[in-house]
Formats: structure tokens, C-alpha cells, sequence
């Protein structure tokens, strides 16, 4: 299943323009914007079930499918599709890998929120929910005769950090 992005190809550009003081390149000459291009990264869905002393409740993680990294996922009520708009990577890691990847991160959670609450939590289950393909759109600059590249995800609007550009080099080297 594929997401659709809210986000046009046109705001995209827009959102990349008007952030380039983000951009390490435009520190003393502007960096010359490119091109956009949207690419789908795809995510393992788990729902992790917890119990806290009398209370039970779940939460969607996330995990990529290319290098593991695991998150909270907020993007219940998105539309979808059954055919890409961009690029679309291919997932390198297998389900049970990421269920393992999402277990730790579950542990690490109930961690620290039993920590800060003073309560006793524990990981009930991880169910599998499905795997989605997530919308990015990655902003190409030059500047002299370097390139770089950012990424901001294409249903907030919002820049993403470090660990998205590791996952975007590892994503974009497997296409070559």
C-alpha cells in the first residue's frame, strides 16, 4: 500500500527554497536548487501492547525497511494507493528482523515512560499490522561542483534529520 502525499511536487520546492539556510552549502554563495523527486520508503507497521498496572493500551510503531530505525507512527488516517507516484525502494530488511527491531524499541519506551510515571509497565505483544510505503519528497541542490540533497517528509512538510539521510544514501545506493 502507498501513501499519497499531501504535499505537491510545486510546495515541495517551495519548502525547499525557503529553507535553504538549512542547507550546508549556502553558508557564502546560494546554492542552486535542481529538481525534486518523490520516493517511497517502506515501513513494517507493529502494534505493540502494554500493560500498566490495571491499564492496557497499544501504539503503531514504525520500522523501515531499509536500515531498521523505529519510531512512533502517527499516519493512521492518510489516503492510499495501490500504485506508486515516485520512486519506490525495495524493503532489504525481512519482517521478523524488523518485529525484533520494533520489540527493542517497545522495551525502550515502557522504559522510560514507567520511569517518569513511577509505574510498573509491561510489553505485552507485538502484532504486525501491515507494511506501507511512505512519501518523501529529496530537494537536489548544486552548488560550484558539489551536490547535496535534503528531504522533508510529504505529508508535514517537515525537514528531516541525519538519520533520514543515512537511510536515503543507503536507499538511493541500492538503486543504482
Amino acid at each position: 500500500m502507498y501513501i499519497c502525499p499531501v504535499i505537491s511536487a510545486a510546495d515541495a520546492q517551495d519548502i525547499f527554497e525557503t529553507k535553504k539556510r538549512l542547507n550546508p552549502f549556502s553558508f557564502f554563495r546560494r546554492a542552486q536548487f535542481k529538481k525534486t523527486e518523490l520516493f517511497h520508503v517502506p515501513l513494517f507497521l507493529f502494534e505493540i501492547l502494554v500493560q500498566a498496572e490495571e491499564k492496557k493500551s497499544n501504539t503503531v510503531i514504525s520500522c523501515d525497511a531499509i536500515m531498521g530505525e523505529t519510531a512512533i507512527f502517527q499516519g493512521e488516517d492518510h489516503r492510499h494507493s495501490e500504485q506508486a507516484q515516485g520512486t519506490v525502494c525495495e524493503p532489504v530488511l525481512e519482517q521478523e528482523q524488523a518485529k525484533e527491531l520494533a520489540r527493542k524499541y517497545g522495551h525502550a519506551l515502557i522504559l522510560n515512560q514507567a520511569m517518569g510515571y513511577g509505574r510498573k509497565a509491561s510489553l505485552q505483544d507485538v502484532n504486525f499490522v501491515e507494511m506501507i510505503f511512505y512519501p518523501y519528497w529529496i530537494g537536489y541542490f548544486k552548488k560550484g561542483g558539489r551536490y547535496d540533497f535534503r528531504i522533508i517528509d510529504s505529508m508535514t512538510g517537515q525537514l528531516q534529520g541525519p538519520k533520514f539521510r543515512r537511510l536515503f544514501l543507503q536507499a538511493l545506493r541500492q538503486l543504482t
